[in-house]
């Protein structure tokens, strides 16, 4: 797996609506050396701090540009997260991330045939927020 470069930092961004900050988008690669349809990712997790985001306040974007809630990505097979592209997971939590330093991880469920169920590939590195 290539969990080395699965977390892109530098494309990390707060998400601001109507002047307040409601979460925070970050680029994401697949873990994985080939491209796979979206039912085909079992679970994303992420951590800000040690403190997980709940499922229900992930969503995941691929280059096609919509926006899917983990539990619409289990039928979705049309979409697919193609090996070295930058997804976007985007956590919805108010007031996004202040400013300073985060530690941020994210895990990734994959369902591959000839892997075990339930395995994973999990990333973290430190984010330093700006205003």
């Amino acid at each position: 797996m290539n969990e080395k470069y699965m977390i892109c930092p530098e494309g990390f961004e707060n998400i601001n609506e109507d002047g307040k900050r409601v979460g925070f988008n970050l680029p994401v690669r697949i873990p994985y050396y080939l491209g796979i349809s979206l039912s085909m990712i079992d679970d994303i997790q992420v951590k800000v701090d040690g403190e997980k985001i709940p499922r229900e306040n992930l969503r995941f974007t691929t280059r096609a540009g919509y926006p899917f809630t983990l539990t619409e990505m289990e039928t979705v097979t049309k979409y697919r997260w193609e090996y070295g592209e930058k997804a976007k997971v985007t956590a919805l939590m108010d007031g996004g991330l202040a400013p300073g330093k985060h530690k941020i991880e994210v895990k990734v469920f994959l369902r591959i045939a000839y892997m075990p169920k339930g395995s994973f590939a999990v990333a973290e590195v430190e984010i330093d927020v700006q205003v």
